[in-house]
């Protein structure tokens, strides 16, 4: 059934009687062309009143009037539930071409670690995401009032959240960076894993993105702890898919900067990693204070926390001491780099908190 036989104990006619008008700055209305009635003076109440009564669908109801007009702004009513670590919360207003667009890049992301999953080229939707993420999010409105403290503290988790997306890693196209860097890194970092398997055909907007988001957190549980960068890509497309609710938004950012003041990504927590492993090998065979004092001195320095004061000092042995950190890297040469930049100087703090000082102090 289209979207006027779905409404049809609404109308006062039969729905092939039915016309769809919009004016400009103005809702579209349903009209009867029998008895010139507006049976609905608001599409887009009408779907958020029926949310009241029913969320999926009244999602399925903004489908169907997508399917019939192409009305790529039509607002979907969803709740956000499932998702490990974020609170579940209903998201009201989120334009029906963001979620379109978040459904397909988190099966863009998900692909390399799916059972029989094609990759495809980069969507339009991907080329489009930091542009149109960065114009919703700031156009995004709480639900709630904030008071000034909770302002602050949001305003400064989404900044450091987007200061990884303005890094000079990432070139032009950002997901070429996820692809052909995070994605071989991280499944050079864990040889034993297994792929999701294919995915079930599903109709509904929101149990698709319910699912991505699912599948997308079960690869992070997996790889995410061997890179924050990987782990940014998931979230901020989390974020995309709730961007009518800077409270949601804030959820996703949240969770990120908790997980890593616990240490989820310190090299600690995966040091059975082969790359770890080669690495503090050749750290304590080779930088002692028989073999190389300087080396030594440089590295003890950067562990008490010093920070840029140690290395604009002693930047030429610093150099030194990662030129010898790649040579311990057994891994192909493309990757090299990529390990070094993630695991270095990280390896030689014992403590989450001397690692997070040291970064700091940078």
């Amino acid at each position: 059934m289209n979207f006027l036989e779905l409404i049809r104990p609404h109308l006062c006619h039969d729905p092939n009687r039915m016309s769809i008008i919009a004016f400009v700055n103005q809702p579209p209305a349903v009209k009867c062309e029998t008895c010139h009635q507006t049976p609905i003076p608001n599409v887009y109440h009408f779907i958020r009143e029926a949310a009241n009564v029913d969320l999926l669908g009244a999602c399925h109801l903004a489908q169907m009037y997508h399917i019939l007009t192409g009305d790529e702004q039509v607002p979907v009513p969803f709740a956000l539930v499932s998702v490990e670590g974020i609170l579940p919360k209903r998201v009201d207003d989120q334009p029906i071409r963001r979620l379109y667009a978040s459904v397909k890049i988190l099966k863009a992301l998900n692909a390399p670690f799916t059972q029989n999953a094609t990759m495809d080229a980069p969507t339009e939707e991907m080329q489009h995401f930091l542009t149109d993420y960065m114009h919703a999010i700031t156009h995004a409105q709480p639900q709630e009032a904030l008071k000034d403290s909770e302002k602050m503290v949001l305003n400064h988790l989404l900044q450091n959240l987007h200061q990884a997306m303005e890094s000079k890693e990432f070139q032009e196209n950002k997901f070429d960076f996820y692809f052909q860097k995070l994605v071989p890194y991280v499944k050079a970092c864990r040889k034993d894993w297994t792929p999701l398997p294919p995915e079930e055909e599903e109709s509904n907007l929101i149990k698709q993105l319910l699912n991505q988001l699912q599948r997308s957190m079960a690869i992070r549980k997996m790889f995410s702890r061997y890179c924050i960068p990987f782990d940014i890509f998931h979230v901020l497309v989390g974020c995309y898919a709730c961007c009518s609710d800077i409270g949601m938004v804030a959820n996703w950012a949240l969770d990120l900067m908790a997980r890593i003041c616990r240490g989820q990504f310190f090299w600690k927590e995966y040091e059975s990693c082969a790359f770890v492993q080669q690495i503090l090998r050749g750290i304590k065979s080779d930088v002692t204070y028989n073999r190389n004092t300087d080396l030594c001195y440089v590295m003890r320095s950067i562990q008490k926390g010093e920070g840029i004061e140690c290395l604009s000092e002693n930047f030429a042995k610093y150099g030194q001491l990662e030129k010898m950190v790649k040579e311990k890297i057994q891994a192909p040469s493309d990757l090299v780099e990529m390990v070094t930049h993630q695991l270095f100087p990280n390896v030689i703090f014992d403590h989450h908190a001397d690692q997070l000082a040291f970064k700091g102090g940078q």
